[in-house]
């Protein structure tokens, strides 16, 4: 590490039972709302009041470099979302979090330091490049020696400086003299303070006070940076990943002066109007470092359609829920290419999920419109988040209406091949792309149109069937559905056939023909039973049970009788056959 003769002046903070922020007076700096992580930084990087929490909810987001409070007594404390998920901040959860830094953070924060830089517009400064041995002023800028979890403290001397904020050139001037006492005067001017007579630093001074290192509203940002080396002169090396870059996170914030009105001198001490306009960077105002980006799109659900724009982080991507405000919606004439965009009604205010929807109208099957939109932070966000930029255009292409039938042809009996048809019919075009088959609600097919129409063919299982198209629409073409075609598959109808292994005519008594039954169904071979009642001229009942085999029995007959004999044949059914019954009679001689 190096030395820094501020060390006196940053006192180490644990983990503390959290306390309250103070906000600055809003006649100075306007209400603020609780810090967020600024765009692409790993995580939110804040300044605690009075104590470090480690949690959020406490960080301060407008704020008096080491004169925090109503009393201007509290230290300014570097601190950061030391919770992540956990319900508080603990040892092990701050490391979890200083480990998204870089890999090369150490859990306890010891080798993570605070750097400034001009914030830039897409967190390149802020993440720069390092070459090898580049040191924390030549990476960065203005750097103070302080670690995320030290403190600012600040008196009610006149000559109160709080920090001394160095660069490269500054460092190394004041090492090379030898690294001399530094201190201040009332006008901020650095002086060595224990040399005789106490004189200014002149060329070798360390830098400048952080109360006036920076004109008012200047765009800086907080790097908290890790370095595990230092250079010849004592000055910190930036420590790089594995990327290039140096592991990194940051807040960005305004300058602000010290009111002239003297509500922010000491408490019970009276100094000329220099003590506060010399201190033009005194106060800070945490600010977004970039504007989020709007993502805009279209849905439909038929020609009925919505703009959606979500408010996501410029770098990342992510959906920012805490970007609180409006979107204004805007739009070019329908069928436009060019030309102005015109604001579409009022601004839409932002859900909690980060999106502003508006609905679609207008426009008719084929038409098309282009679209933009532009976020506004409200009061709530405005330290956080700036105004976007107008979204990408998006281009809303209005569906074509279609209409979709479906019929189905075929026997209704086993066997039972049906096919199912579904046409769609699109106002102004021809339908493409594909139909949906659902049976009682669940798919059976998805089939592709074919000059407005998709069919396929099906053996339905017995039973009620109810069959709903669903035309899945395809670019500038809205989707739709048929009403439900209900029927029912019922069981095949079979035929009987008995055959006589003698021919009728040539029966005489004694003889014991076979009888054979043949049971028939369109399109399978029947199985079951087959039963014969014969009736004999002399008055006697045979009952004879067969198994169907191959669809036929075969019976040998008892000696016939002169007379007439009567047969009752009888089919039992099967799960796809019905049930059915026939009369056959002879005579013999």
């Amino acid at each position: 590490m190096f030395s820094n003769p501020l060390a006196d002046r940053r006192r180490k903070a644990g983990l503390v039972a959290g306390t309250a922020a103070f906000a600055l007076a809003a006649a100075v700096l306007g209400a603020a709302s609780p810090a967020m992580a600024a765009p692409a930084s790993p995580l939110q990087v804040f300044m605690e009041g009075a104590s470090a929490t480690f949690d959020p909810a406490n960080a301060v987001t407008a704020g008096w470099w080491g004169h925090e409070g109503a009393g201007r007594t509290d230290s300014s404390f570097f601190s950061l979302d030391g919770k992540g998920s956990a319900a508080s901040a603990t040892p092990t959860s701050l490391a979890a979090q200083l480990a998204k830094i870089g890999p090369d953070a150490a859990s306890d924060g010891s080798n993570v330091f605070v750097a400034y830089v001009t914030t830039s517009a897409d967190g390149s400064a802020e993440k720069p490049t390092i070459s090898a041995g580049e040191t924390v002023g030549q990476a960065f800028g203005w750097f103070d020696g302080s670690t995320f979890d030290g403190a600012l403290s600040g008196n009610s001397a006149a000559n109160d400086y709080v920090d001394t904020v160095s660069t490269d050139a500054s460092y190394t001037a004041w090492h090379n003299a030898g690294s001399p006492v530094v201190g201040y005067d009332a006008s901020l001017t650095p002086i060595d303070a224990a040399a005789p007579g106490a004189p200014p630093s002149g060329a070798h001074a360390l830098g400048k006070s952080i109360l006036n290192n920076w004109p008012a509203g200047a765009n800086i940002s907080l790097v908290y940076y890790v370095s595990n080396a230092t250079a010849a002169n004592g000055e910190p090396i930036v420590q790089a990943g594995a990327d290039g870059k140096a592991e990194t996170a940051w807040m960005p914030f305004t300058t602000v002066a010290m009111p002239t009105d003297h509500s922010r001198d000491p408490i019970n001490t009276a100094y000329p109007a220099s003590y506060d306009t010399l201190r033009t960077s005194a106060g800070y105002v945490v600010s977004g470092a970039v504007a989020p980006t709007v993502k805009l799109k279209d849905s439909w659900s038929g020609t009925a359609g919505t703009l959606t724009a979500t408010i996501t982080d410029s770098t990342t991507g992510v959906t920012l829920t805490n970007a609180t405000g409006s979107v204004q919606f805007m739009g070019r004439s329908v069928n436009a290419t060019g030309g102005a965009f015109s604001d579409i009604g009022s601004p839409v205010t932002v859900t909690a999920a980060g999106t502003a929807a508006m609905p679609i109208t207008g426009l008719v099957g084929g038409q098309f419109q282009e679209f933009e939109a532009v976020y506004t932070p409200d009061a709530a966000a405005s330290s956080t988040y700036k105004s976007s930029p107008p979204s990408n255009v998006d281009q809303a292409f209005a569906p074509y209406a279609t209409s979709t039938g479906v019929a189905v042809a075929g026997t209704l009996r086993v066997p039972y091949q049906q096919t199912v048809t579904a046409t769609v019919a699109a106002t102004g075009t021809t339908a493409t792309g594909t139909v949906t088959f659902k049976d009682n609600g669940v798919t059976i097919a998805t089939v592709a149109l074919a000059s407005g129409h998709a069919s396929f063919a099906k053996a339905f299982g017995l039973g009620t069937h109810s069959i709903v198209a669903y035309y899945n629409g395809a670019a500038g073409i809205a989707p739709s559905s048929s009403g439900a075609r209900a029927f029912t598959v019922a069981k095949a109808i079979p035929s009987i056939t008995p055959v006589l292994s003698v021919a009728p005519s040539r029966l005489v008594h004694g003889m014991r023909p076979t009888l054979s039954v043949y049971v028939k169904a369109p399109g399978l071979v029947p199985t079951g039973t087959v039963t014969l009642v014969i009736a004999q001229p002399n008055g006697k009942v045979l009952t004879v049970r067969l198994a169907l085999r191959s669809g036929k029995v075969a019976y040998v007959l008892p000696g016939l009788l002169h007379g007439t004999t009567k047969i009752t044949i009888k089919y039992s059914g099967s799960t796809l056959v019905n049930a059915a019954a026939k009369a056959y009679a002879f005579a013999a001689r």
